[in-house]
């Protein structure tokens, strides 16, 4: 029993639950106040993970030597092509 509730998909389902459940019972300002912070936590998230790919998988590719600027080069393409259209920026910046 106490490994069921300590899986991630128990956990999942009991963290929507408890969501609908205060979505309900919270008035109108304060769940303004939660979208907002859901927003700005979705922006943040959105721009970290090109940067992520960057960080971590980069230095990886980098190491396996023959062909390896192209195999990055996709990937980054690929990071940043599934991003929203400001990403696009990045993708120039690292270009440039």
């Amino acid at each position: 029993m106490k490994k069921l509730f300590n899986s991630l998909p128990f956990r999942l389902l009991l963290g929507i639950f408890v969501g609908i459940i205060l979505g309900q019972l919270f008035n109108e300002s304060t769940m303004g106040v939660v979208v907002t912070l859901q927003y700005i936590m979705g922006q943040l998230i959105t721009f970290c993970v090109p940067l992520i790919n960057i960080g971590f998988i980069a230095p990886s590719i980098t190491k396996l030597g023959k062909n390896a600027s192209r195999l990055l080069g996709v990937a980054i393409v690929m990071t940043l092509f599934f991003r929203e259209k400001n990403s696009v920026w990045l993708l120039v910046a690292i270009l440039i």
